[in-house]
């Protein structure tokens, strides 16, 4: 299985965006910020055509397990981000499957049934967008 999942839904970043918000939350995952990365760059004078999101998502009861469990040191990989780009008529959604986060702390093996859940809620919240195939994700 690829790290990544990678989707393509017909739309807007912006209306993507926001009915990806919906089904998450719908599935008890919460957009803690969106980072709009083209108006970021273009506020410190750096052009950039593409429109790019980036929402950091999070559910709190699976935070602090997964903090609990590793004692703080998956940390620097809080929260979970799902990356939104405009190319054409369609958005392409990306994200670095939570099961594979989950590799990087081996010795603590409940983080799999936890990242597996959390991958499980937010791949449906995109299922449910109404997406193209998924085309196989470039490392």
């Amino acid at each position: 299985m690829d790290d990544f999942f990678e989707t393509r839904v017909a739309g807007t970043v912006a209306d993507v965006q926001s009915a990806l918000e919906a089904r998450l939350k719908a599935h008890k995952l919460g957009t803690l910020h969106v980072h709009d990365v083209r108006a970021t760059l273009e506020a410190k004078g750096v052009r950039f055509d593409t429109p790019l999101a980036i929402m950091d998502i999070c559910n709190p009861d699976y935070a602090k397990r997964v903090l609990e469990a590793t004692r703080n040191r998956i940390a620097p990989l809080l929260p979970c981000s799902i990356a939104l780009w405009q190319e054409g008529t369609e958005v392409v959604v990306r994200l670095v499957r939570p099961s594979a986060l989950a590799r990087f702390f081996a010795a603590t093996p409940e983080l799999d049934s936890i990242a597996a859940e959390v991958e499980a809620g937010v791949l449906v919240a995109i299922a449910e967008l109404g997406q193209t195939p998924d085309k196989p994700a470039d490392a």
